[in-house]
């Protein structure tokens, strides 16, 4: 690898840095608001999902009449709607919308869980190993469980939703901060063995 590669390498790992870097502390502030007050953090994260669903219903209805729809405009025209229908009930009952969207999200992720389950008992019986007849089990079992109370359930996502953003926002800066220069030695050892 020649000097003006190298150069190349050390600016571009430097670029992605900061933007990397950034998505880790604000993973990382979300997880310790997330886990400090987890009924506020709920409802403004629920907030904020009413006006995305508002504005999404909204732009997909324009994108109608201004030409930039695809070419199923029925679908577009529908979608846009339930978004603009969505984002006015959350908005207008923040606290109904705080306990019940999280309700919604565990149902789906409990019916999830159960396909996942049988998807992966069909897998182990046709000759994939027992391992997948563990994970069905596991899959199974935490389906019932999110189904059987979800709003028990979803009581708990933020708590739970804090503690994913924290490792995954610790992991990210160790990334941005450790993980680029190995990186670039990595490439650095491909050239000088190409080269030998």
């Amino acid at each position: 690898m020649n000097a003006t590669q190298n150069t190349d390498v050390e600016s571009m790992s430097s670029e992605r840095r900061g933007p990397i870097l950034f998505q880790g502390i604000a993973a990382i502030i979300l997880g310790f608001l997330l886990l400090s007050a987890p009924e506020a953090s709920l409802t403004v994260l629920v907030t904020f999902l009413g006006i995305y669903w508002l504005l999404s219903g909204v732009v997909g209805i324009v994108k109608i009449f201004t030409g930039t729809a695809s070419r199923n405009w029925f679908w577009a025209a529908i979608v846009g709607a339930l978004g603009i229908f969505a984002g006015l009930v959350v908005l207008d009952h923040p606290l109904w919308s705080t306990l019940f969207v999280p309700a919604v999200l565990i149902v789906i992720l409990g019916i999830d869980a159960l396909l996942m389950g049988v998807v992966n008992f069909i897998r182990a019986l046709s000759g994939e190993g027992l391992g997948y007849i563990a994970i069905a089990i596991l899959d199974l079992a935490f389906g019932f469980i999110l189904l059987g109370s979800p709003l028990i359930a979803g009581t708990y996502l933020p708590v739970v939703l804090g503690f994913f953003a924290l490792i995954i926002g610790i992991s990210v800066v160790i990334l941005a901060l450790v993980g680029q220069p190995a990186q670039q030695e990595e490439i650095s050892g491909q050239g000088t063995r190409r080269a030998a």
